[in-house]
């Protein structure tokens, strides 16, 4: 393990830097939905209390509904209120209870969001702590959000756990990959280059994969990606040019 001296990869790049380009595509999109409604005419009180139908009795199953998501809304709020709240932990029983048993998806997200703001805050190994526990969530919300905040915040000491979730073929996988390219060690970086090389795993995550690439600092990675750039694969060549490009200019600096 260890980092591979940047001034190899200058001397790489410098070899290439004429086949290095960027392309930047937006897409944006918007929608609007406008509603109108028709003014009630003025009438009769007594006639228009006889022409409007008696409405029929909400069903126990809709009163139950309505219930459980005024309930879910307000359980939001109250773990919203604990943010700003100077007693409150990031491990606290009503936050932990939440992100594991409350039956609503937006609590339990709720929680972990509102754990990893005072996790921040609290500094230490809480937010590690945290976020060991919530990788592994029974939930598909909270681990999806603790894959991306080990992306922010990267856990050398998760690369184990990463390295195993970038081994399946759950939906998480490209998530852990993602993680694994921001830790500055030869294992993760090199399993964001397998994804990368693969072509059996989704064209869409290989790209991304070939993208990350400029994350690393591997020699071999630098390697791949001017094989790319010289490739026929017209869609993998523009990508590789792209990353190339990213990191001439990263290592300029």
């Amino acid at each position: 393990m260890g980092r591979k001296r940047p001034v190899i990869v200058v001397c790489i790049l410098a070899s290439v830097a004429v086949l290095s380009g960027l392309a930047t595509l937006l897409f944006m999109g918007s929608g609007l939905d406008l509603l109108a409604g028709s003014p009630v005419t003025q009438a009769d009180p007594e006639r228009q209390a006889e022409a409007q139908p008696t409405p029929a009795p909400a069903s126990r199953g809709e009163n139950s509904t309505a219930s459980k998501a005024e309930d879910a809304d307000v359980r939001v709020r109250r773990l919203h209120a604990l943010r700003d709240d100077p007693g409150a932990r990031s491990d606290m029983q009503e936050l932990t209870v939440a992100m594991v048993a409350d039956a609503s998806a937006e609590v339990r997200l709720t929680a972990f969001e509102v754990a990893r703001h005072l996790a921040a805050k609290e500094g230490g190994t809480q937010l590690l702590q945290l976020l060991k526990s919530t990788i592994r969530s029974p939930h598909s919300e909270v681990r999806r959000e603790a894959l991306r905040t080990c992306t922010t915040h990267p856990q050398f000491d998760l690369i184990d756990e990463l390295l195993h979730l970038a081994s399946q073929t759950t939906e998480e996988r490209f998530l852990a990959v993602q993680a694994l390219a921001y830790l500055d060690d030869d294992r993760a970086q090199m399993a964001v280059l397998d994804v990368a090389r693969s072509e059996n795993v989704p064209r869409s995550q290989r790209m991304r994969a070939v993208a990350l690439l400029t994350r690393t600092q591997l020699t071999a990675g630098v390697l791949y990606l001017q094989e790319l750039a010289k490739g026929d694969d017209s869609e993998l060549r523009d990508c590789a040019l792209a990353a190339l490009s990213a990191m001439q200019q990263r290592y300029r600096r």
